[in-house]
């Protein structure tokens, strides 16, 4: 496999190389987060997702949901 990287990216230019590695999609959706917390505490976070990410999220959440809740009924039905 052969990685294509162009000229702007190999000479150290971040927003070159972060355009090229994340391609965006015309539904993405982007969220950004600071949260300080006194003088020594901060993190920074970032997410994109799209409606098909969030949908599959859904699903994966209520199938794991599904399975604990069977997992617990059938733990509880032995005496």
């Amino acid at each position: 496999m052969e990685e294509s990287v162009t000229a702007p990216a190999r000479q150290g230019n971040p927003e070159a190389s972060e355009q090229e590695a994340s391609p965006t999609h015309p539904e993405e959706m982007k969220a950004a987060f600071n949260l300080r917390i006194g003088d020594k505490i901060s993190l920074e976070g970032s997410a994109r997702t799209t409606p098909a990410g969030i949908i599959s999220a859904g699903i994966t959440l209520s199938t794991i949901l599904a399975a604990l809740g069977f997992v617990i009924w059938a733990g509880r039905k032995r005496p």
